[in-house]
């Protein structure tokens, strides 16, 4: 029969009267194969001369010593040192009985589902009797320590579980224990007395039991997921009533936690871990054991319903987080895997010149609800001052910027070249001139069909409300309340207003958008798939003066091709920032696409592929 070598780790400080003591009852262990690691936390008495006496005098045992650093240094110098398969820590007071190496060791060949073996226990020196243990349950042990520290476990089993807490001054065992289980493991315990705890009127139970508010509070920020998964919610001071405390505390500070297995530690930690002001919301990337993670950070209990709906459906999604303050805001978090792969889709930016209203933009890009999504940036022209910005804005998705030569207007030529760079198969259009609501794109991607064409409308902010929001004085919350106003008759200056109010489609009025018609195309909020518009030979480049020839044009094309229009109005919402607007003669546009029209020319014949190679 083979016998794996077992590590026994034995810290040691000022434990001259006990510790040969303690050494002996080791050494008489019936199991045959075994070393013994003296740790020497720096000890001020004769300890260290004992141990190098031992060490000596039995080659099985082996000598460190170290500044003093504390019970769980030591230890861990010990087991980094250990060669063992398996680890048994013995505290230099203690005692073991001589078959309880032998008896755990079996345990753990024969069970690989078992991570710790411990026993009965027997006190002596102060105190003496049978020390009654529970019986060991994770609920039980998010409220107290089940197993002295003298129990048998897998030295690998310690390194996936970080070692023992060096910050922790007294139960660091407890925090061990924690560490190793709330992964999964059983736990065996022998029917046999195999430890001897000696009670000390100075021993460390007694004296750490002050710090117990800071061990508390050390534990909930280590154990967080375990502790709402076990007592749905925190551990507090008084440990029996955390369950009921916490439950009380729901009533009127509710939270709702989901996680996929493996990413608990992240998804119940994220409050603490998101670095942001208050009300404050975005998108921030985190990297967590060696994956890229995407948190959107939201206010609104209406954005809760699709945090908890896009976990479901999102294959990328690892988990939410939301707590609702009492008589206040939900906040809420929605963590989901960057994305390595294809984008759904590409938001496609037309441009010219003005950095100041692209900024605005890219902006509200960061706080949107989907961010699966790549930023087009496709300029009509190539000014030094936009590739200056581009370069040296922070985008918080993968982006392309797009120039051509400025040669009056080629919108057109612009948008043909993003749709032949797009890495989506969903592109969404929008100006640069407009701010999106944080659901934008979620809602243009939540009404996607391959035979529909979508499109919405925008509010048209007045000078004031656009100058303020320019320069920072108000917020995004701030416009939405005007908006609001001057649906309502009390603002004056707004066009649009009643384009500007988003209405969830999850909501009680959700019916109302769906009352919404739009039977044409506006090229600042619309959106289809890379194959119709492919299909079509994108956007026709005949078109040389503004209007029609980027959304009306395609209106009728897409409709000749057989696909149909879909209305987003209320949905996907955008801001339109005020500007003085030059309206050209719309007539020549339209003659051209009337010749069209009689010609049924709905591919048109200079888009994507030039007449020569048109199809």
């Amino acid at each position: 029969m083979d016998h794996p070598l077992v590590s026994v780790v034995v810290p040691v400080y000022n434990m001259q009267l006990f510790l040969a003591e303690t050494l002996d009852s080791v050494l008489k262990s019936t199991y045959p194969n075994f070393e013994v690691l003296l740790v020497d936390d720096g000890s001020t008495d004769s300890s260290a001369d004992i141990c190098a006496q031992y060490a000596k005098a039995d080659s099985r045992i082996r000598f460190i010593q170290q500044h003093n650093g504390g019970a769980s240094v030591a230890r861990n110098t010990g087991i980094r040192n250990a060669q063992g398969i398996y680890i048994l820590p013995v505290d230099a007071d203690n005692l073991i009985a001589a078959d309880y190496i032998e008896n755990c060791v079996a345990v753990l060949e024969k069970n690989p589902q078992v991570k710790i073996v411990t026993c009965e226990a027997e006190f002596f020196g102060g105190k003496t009797g049978r020390w009654k243990l529970p019986e060991v349950s994770l609920k039980l042990l998010a409220r107290r320590n089940l197993m002295d520290n003298c129990a048998m476990y897998r030295k690998a089993d310690w390194e996936k579980a970080g070692g023992y807490c060096e910050e922790i001054l007294g139960r660091e065992d407890w925090d061990f224990w924690i560490s190793m289980l709330k992964t999964g493991g059983d736990v065996h315990r022998l029917a046999q007395v195999g430890l001897y705890y000696r009670v000390r009127h100075d021993s460390k139970r007694k004296r750490t039991r002050h710090l117990k508010s800071e061990l508390i509070a050390q534990l909930n920020r280590r154990h967080k997921a375990f502790f709402y998964q076990q007592l749905g919610g925190p551990l507090h001071k008084s440990r029996t009533w955390s369950e009921t405390i916490n439950r009380v505390k729901h009533l009127f500070e509710p939270e709702r936690i989901a996680s996929k297995p493996g990413y608990e530690e992240f998804v119940y930690n994220i409050p603490e871990n998101f670095e942001t002001t208050k009300n404050e919301t975005g998108i921030s990337t985190f990297k967590w054991q060696n994956e890229q993670l995407e948190v959107l950070s939201f206010y609104g209990s209406t954005k809760s319903a699709t945090a908890a709906k896009s976990y479901k459906t999102d294959a990328k999604a690892i988990g939410y987080y939301e707590k609702a303050g009492f008589l206040g805001k939900t906040r809420g978090y929605f963590i989901r895997k960057q994305n390595s792969a294809k984008p759904k889709a590409s938001l496609i930016v037309t441009v010219y010149k003005n950095t100041e209203f692209l900024k605005s933009v890219l902006n509200s890009t960061k706080y949107q609800t989907e961010s699966d999504f790549e930023i087009i940036v496709t300029e009509d022209g190539d000014s030094t001052e936009m590739k200056s910005f581009i370069e040296n804005y922070s985008f918080n998705h993968p982006y392309q910027h797009l120039t051509q030569p400025d040669e009056g207007w080629q919108k057109n030529k612009a948008l043909n070249a993003a749709v032949k760079a797009a890495n989506a198969d969903w592109l969404i259009f929008i100006d640069g001139d407009c701010v999106l609501h944080p659901r934008f794109v979620e809602m243009h991607l939540a009404n996607a069909g391959e035979d529909k064409i979508l499109s919405g409308k925008r509010v048209k902010l007045d000078p004031k409300t656009t100058n303020d929001y320019l320069s920072e004085k108000i917020n995004i919350e701030t416009v939405r309340r005007r908006i609001r106003q001057a649906f309502f008759g009390i603002r004056k200056g707004m066009k649009f207003a009643e384009e500007g109010l988003f209405i969830s489609p999850y909501g009680f009025l959700g019916f109302l958008p769906k009352m919404r018609k739009l039977n044409y195309l506006k090229g600042c909020n619309m959106s289809f798939s890379k194959n119709m518009i492919m299909a079509i030979n994108g956007f026709d480049e005949d078109y040389i003066l503004p209007a029609i020839g980027e959304d009306i044009d395609l209106s009728w094309r897409f409709e000749m091709a057989g696909y149909k229009h879909k209305s987003v109005r209320n949905l996907a919402v955008q801001y339109h920032l005020h500007h003085k607007e030059n309206w050209m003669s719309q007539l020549e546009n339209a003659a051209i696409m009337q010749q069209k029209k009689e010609n049924n020319e709905y591919i048109c014949k200079n888009g994507i592929e030039k007449q020569s190679t048109a199809q």
